[in-house]
């Protein structure tokens, strides 16, 4: 395993209610545009936390028509709830590892209601992120055309993925 410590150091050293905010909100962002929006509708007002082993942090957040929504980590009733290491995580992220392998060598855990749990990560995984149609629902359609050529030329998404599995 690559060197972690800067990023576990980071995770210790923040609050958990500063990451889930920065974490709602980022992924609320990116969510913009892409397809993924319409199948999460199924999990509309359910709560989720995330537990992190290695660093002892826990990040609670609840899908909403608008994104995720930062949650109280002390909030009790959580729809599901899925907790590894940060390196497992990282894998599943980055699409480096199968999420099937992940769960069932128990590097990650999932808890509380199966269905949506397997739902959302079955999402996840599936998951493709689509710069132009993101681009054209934050820009619109003259900037997302001119980024676009350039995004492609530099195979942006193979560079991230590589970049995920350097730091595993």
């Amino acid at each position: 395993m690559k060197n972690l410590k800067p990023l576990k150091l980071f995770l210790r050293s923040v609050p958990d209610s500063v990451h889930s905010q920065l974490f709602c909100r980022l992924c609320t962002q990116l969510m913009r545009g892409q397809s993924i929006v319409k199948k999460l509708q199924k999990l509309d007002s359910k709560v989720v936390r995330l537990t992190i082993t290695d660093t002892k942090n826990s990040w609670c957040f609840q899908f909403t028509a608008q994104g995720l929504k930062s949650v109280a980590n002390n909030y009790v009733n959580v729809d599901v709830h899925i907790k590894g290491s940060l390196r497992s995580f990282l894998l599943l992220v980055t699409h480096n590892e199968d999420p099937d392998t992940l769960f069932f060598n128990q590097e990650l855990c999932l808890e509380g209601n199966t269905e949506d749990g397997l739902y959302l990560r079955n999402i996840l995984d599936a998951m493709e992120f689509n710069t132009v149609a993101h681009l054209q629902k934050v820009f619109g359609n003259s900037v997302a055309n001119a980024v676009s050529p350039l995004i492609a030329r530099f195979q942006l998404g193979s560079r991230l993925q590589a970049m995920g599995k350097s730091l595993i």
